[in-house]
């Protein structure tokens, strides 16, 4: 997976959010996130306010964000904070730590 192809990293979160579908809505709404559900040809997406995609809780999805931009060639080797900062600036990560 890379981050700046074709969306294949968006379009696993989006796989990712379809198999949660249920959980998101509940998550989103108790905590009173402000997310958009937008409803594409057989599929649905959550972005936030700010137009960042809204992770789900699925451990292959966070590892395969952190690897990622992680990995990228951009990246150097950055810490936690750079690497929360960089992740946090792309994706609405409802649970992560910041």
């Amino acid at each position: 997976m890379d981050a700046d192809s074709n969306g294949s990293l968006e379009s696993h979160i989006m796989e990712a959010q379809n198999q949660y579908t249920d959980i998101l809505d509940r998550d989103l709404n108790l905590k009173h996130y402000t997310c958009t559900k937008y409803q594409q040809p057989g599929t649905f997406m959550w972005k936030s306010e700010e137009g960042k995609f809204v992770i789900p809780l699925d451990n292959d999805i966070c590892h395969a964000i952190m690897k990622t931009w992680h990995d990228l060639p951009t990246a150097g080797h950055p810490r936690r904070d750079e690497m929360i900062r960089r992740v946090t600036c792309k994706y609405h990560w409802p649970g992560a730590r910041h």
